[in-house]
């Protein structure tokens, strides 16, 4: 008689189709797979793991996920001393909020069965795979309507939730949890909305604008990745945040890391905003453009590369553009790196010269085509 982890083994071993699922849940029904993973030790383990991961991606038999008996499973597991269990229950949560025609037909369900509450222990885990393979659940949940009302915008959700533990929580669980604001702001302009009007956005800020140089370096990943998109970026723009962070470029002792992100910053900042581009391009000897200038004389390809995006993307509001055609030195610096020997940096002077003519003739792209 076949075992929980000889069918297990058998269904992996071959195509995952719902066909070997069926045989498989015929062999051993899913509670029992769940419940013999819960026992199971050393290698046992691996096999049940595979199969239940198999299993959830099947959208045929999601739905076995569901019931009574699995979701005590899942529960229980979120919470589990084993980090494997935790870590599973985690990817099983992926994969059952994942993909928009099973998120509109049974994120109900879900939200009935509580499994949307499990992401905040798994996003407060001390194991980094289980956070970050939490935050994409949470991700994949925003992707329908159910999903972004009970993570983002009913009373007591999972953002109010995380909002509130934020100020009690050690530093790597509060930047896991800022990182996430950061994520989810990416999915569209009412999450968002959303967070900002939370504050999220401001918690984000705050870790960054900050005298404590630690968590400013902790948070410099966080700025990038808010300034990585259009939505971020006009928030920066609209915050008075360009004033606070020329202060840093100012700052002789600024770590080399930070230096790289607030120029990287002010770059979009200025590429979106022309009150900003006004403020940050006011003269030569401002703090922005002599980053710029200094970051190009660097020897490091990372520094000269960030200089290099940053003067293409300031030059998008049309007073960057004239700033920067007017200052002669830079200018004749921008064309020659298109011929530089080092080829990340000509392709990096190519990337940038084809930002700048794509905003005002939608054809330049050929040019360098």
């Amino acid at each position: 008689m076949a075992t929980p982890v000889s069918a297990a083994k058998e269904f992996i071993s071959g195509p995952r189709v719902v066909q070997a699922a069926s045989k498989l849940l015929e062999t051993c029904p899913l509670p029992q797979l769940c419940e013999a993973l819960t026992v199971a030790k050393g290698e046992d383990a691996e096999p049940l793991v595979a199969a239940l991961e198999g299993l959830s991606e099947i959208e045929e038999v999601r739905t076995l996920f569901l019931e009574e008996g699995v979701t005590d499973f899942l529960t229980q597991g979120a919470s589990a001393p084993d980090a494997r269990l935790r870590l599973t229950v985690a990817k099983l949560l992926v994969h059952l909020a994942h993909g928009e025609v099973w998120s509109i037909a049974s994120t109900n369900k879900l939200l009935d069965a509580g499994l949307f509450n499990l992401c905040e222990p798994l996003l407060l885990d001390d194991e980094t795979g289980v956070a970050e393979t939490a935050a994409k659940a949470v991700c994949a949940g925003v992707g329908c309507a159910a999903g972004k009302q009970a993570l983002l915008s009913s009373p007591g959700s999972l953002t109010d939730v995380l909002l509130r533990r934020l100020p009690s929580l050690p530093d790597v669980q509060r930047i896991r949890v800022l990182a996430l604001f950061v994520q989810l702001g990416r999915a569209g302009t009412e999450c968002f909305s959303s967070l900002e009007q939370k504050g999220a956005f401001e918690k984000v800020l705050g870790s960054f604008l900050t005298d404590d140089l630690l968590l400013k370096l902790n948070a410099v990943e966080l700025m990038d990745a808010l300034g990585s998109y259009e939505l971020g970026q006009d928030y920066l723009a609209r915050s008075n945040v360009p004033e606070k962070l020329e202060a840093d470029l100012l700052d002789p002792y600024c770590d080399g890391s930070v230096r790289l992100c607030v120029t990287r910053l002010l770059g979009f900042i200025a590429g979106r905003s022309a009150t900003a581009s006004e403020l940050l391009l006011r003269s030569h000897e401002a703090p922005f453009p002599q980053s710029i200038a200094g970051l190009l004389d660097s020897r490091d390809i990372t520094s000269r590369l960030c200089a290099i995006h940053a003067w293409a993307t300031s030059t998008l509001q049309n007073k960057g553009l004239v700033f920067f055609l007017k200052w002669r030195p830079m200018l004749e610096e921008m064309v020659s790196l298109l011929g530089a020997t080092q080829n990340e940096i000509a392709k990096g002077a190519m990337d940038a010269w084809t930002i700048v003519l794509q905003a005002r003739m939608p054809m330049a792209s050929q040019i360098f085509s």
